[in-house]
């Protein structure tokens, strides 16, 4: 067991990186302060889901407290938490066999096989732990505070919290390793990446299907009957997962003998779980990560006409452009957090008006407003800037290199075709998600011409915004990583980008809201001032570019 634990030590404070931070905040100062501002800079992009779900659970709760139902505040919340954890848990367990953790060292060290999937379960048992505390913790503390419950009830509550993920974890370990074992699917890293990657849009659009039933209906009778009737919400979950109402159930007698013995029933039940999953999957779990990192080679004979059409003569700029291109779609961890997103915000926006008639005809109403469809070529242009911007490409274009960085630095290639490549690549997806928001203006009745004048802001402040993400990127790149998590995930760059097109994003609606001008005269100072502020940094670039190079030694 102490073995297990200082193994999960090992693991831990390589995920999340807790020595290297304290020491970083002893010698290095600077490095410890861009750690605590990316957290928090990454609470704040958080903050808005955090927002809506405490503004649902409110609501909920008044519309429950009418019928005397407010309790079930806390099985729903519990379900929740439970089914995120599950979805949340997948994509950990999945993504922690490519993470090289364990290493040919660590495997080889005297170590019990159960130590190690103990050690690796605790890992992602703390990541579980975070996310199943934030989304639980909401609902249950809006529940605790309107029903002015004691300080007892916040105890068990930190105790339900520590509860929650245990179980659901151990079913996604139940279901990985065999399929990993089995199936040999350590050798398909990318396609599991991606698919992990992707598992995340059932859990988005069920709660967005969730929320909506719960605030466009008014009615409580409504909710009531949605929540509890046969075949509901709580009804379908407690029948797949009844270990969820049990622990609502203790929950909501925490003053009472009888919910006492629920939450030690639930213990009980966990660390059971936990056990049955090192006796059964221990030795499955070791014998699925021996030569995981093993690559199956094949020898392939090309004929003349294949030869010619995979190795054929190119121009710099579109070797470049089509390198930074398969560079970014091989990996998945860049794929999921980069183009990928032009394509999943849109598939998130149309189940949103899916689910949410409402939505639809409030938007019907406002486009029918004169005072904002006379500027919607400039909000068109905004939501074109968020939505290219979202993808990351130039703001981590360097980092991305990683430590190849050195060797492309001694190609004979001028400074300037290399960012004029990393340029376009992310130029090529703004225009695509330019695209996209143009035709659902269409899909609107927006005039043409208002389409035309948000394609072009949108995209002129988007190669202003990927210039300022290459310069932000050489200013602080992070080369040195060892898994491509870090050089997107947690860096801080792509943040920096996103707050100042939001930064954007408030001035233009202050400016539209304040200044009564005609909207030809905004939209023409919106591409000059674009205009010159690209001209500006192209300059500066032009001028700076072999500096910057030089200075990444």
């Amino acid at each position: 067991m102490s073995k297990a634990l200082s193994l999960a030590k090992i693991y831990i404070s390589s995920t999340y990186g807790i020595k290297r931070f304290f020491r970083n905040l002893k010698y290095n100062k600077k490095d410890a302060i861009k750690s605590a501002g990316l957290f928090f800079l990454i609470l704040l992009s958080l903050s808005s889901f955090f927002g809506m779900m405490l503004y649902s659970y409110i609501r909920m709760y008044d519309f429950l407290g009418k019928i005397d139902q407010q309790g079930l505040i806390v099985t729903i919340s519990i379900i929740f938490a439970s089914f995120f954890t599950f979805i949340l848990g997948m994509i950990t367990v999945i993504t922690g066999y490519f993470m090289n953790q364990e290493g040919d060292i660590i495997l080889s060290l005297p170590l019990r096989k159960r130590d190690i999937l103990l050690a690796k379960y605790i890992n992602s048992y703390v990541t579980e732990l975070i996310a199943s505390a934030v989304v639980m913790g909401i609902g249950l503390g809006v529940y605790g505070v309107k029903s002015n419950e004691g300080i007892l009830f916040y105890l068990i509550l930190v105790i339900a919290s520590l509860l929650v993920p245990i179980i659901p974890l151990v079913l996604c370990y139940l279901i990985v390793i065999p399929l990993m074992k089995i199936g040999n699917l350590t050798k398909k890293k990318d396609l599991l990446m991606i698919l992990s990657g992707l598992l995340v849009l059932p859990f988005a659009i069920g709660y967005q299907y969730l929320i909506n039933k719960v605030l466009v209906n008014n009615n409580p009778q409504y909710l009531i009957e949605f929540l509890t009737k046969q075949n509901g919400l709580i009804d379908v979950f407690g029948r797949v997962y009844y270990l969820s109402i049990l622990l609502s159930k203790g929950i909501l007698g925490y003053n009472t003998f009888q919910g006492i013995l629920y939450i030690i029933a639930f213990l009980i039940l966990s660390v059971s779980f936990v056990y049955l999953l090192l006796i059964l999957m221990s030795k499955i779990y070791y014998s699925s990560i021996i030569g995981g990192n093993e690559i199956n080679k094949k020898y392939y004979k090309l004929n003349k006409s294949e030869n010619n059409k995979i190795f054929k003569s190119r121009g710099i700029i579109s070797t470049l452009l089509l390198r930074e291109i398969k560079l970014m779609n091989r990996e998945p961890i860049y794929l999921l957090n980069g183009p990928l997103v032009i394509f999943l915000l849109p598939v998130m926006m149309y189940f949103v008006l899916l689910f949410n008639k409402e939505s639809m005809k409030e938007i019907t109403v406002m486009l029918s407003n004169k005072d904002i469809i006379k500027h919607i070529g400039i909000y068109g242009g905004i939501i074109i800037l968020f939505l290219g911007i979202s993808t990351s490409i130039t703001s981590t274009c360097i980092s991305r290199e990683g430590k190849g960085f050195y060797f492309l630095k001694s190609l004979p290639i001028k400074a300037e075709q290399l960012i004029l490549a990393k340029f376009l690549h992310g130029a090529i997806f703004g225009a695509i998600g330019g695209i996209m928001v143009c035709c659902l203006m269409a899909y609107f009745k927006i005039p043409i011409i208002s389409i035309i004048i948000a394609f072009l802001i949108g995209n002129i402040l988007l190669f202003d915004f990927y210039i300022i993400g290459i310069i932000i990127d050489f200013k602080w790149p992070k080369l040195n990583w060892d898994n491509p998590q870090k050089a997107m995930k947690q860096n801080i760059n792509p943040v920096i980008l996103i707050l100042l097109s939001m930064g954007v994003m408030g001035v233009s609606f202050a400016v539209i809201s304040k200044i009564k001008v005609p909207s030809s005269v905004l939209e023409m100072v919106y591409i000059g001032i674009s205009g010159i502020i690209l001209i500006v940094l192209y300059i500066y670039i032009k001028r700076n570019i072999n500096q910057m190079i030089d200075n990444l030694v």
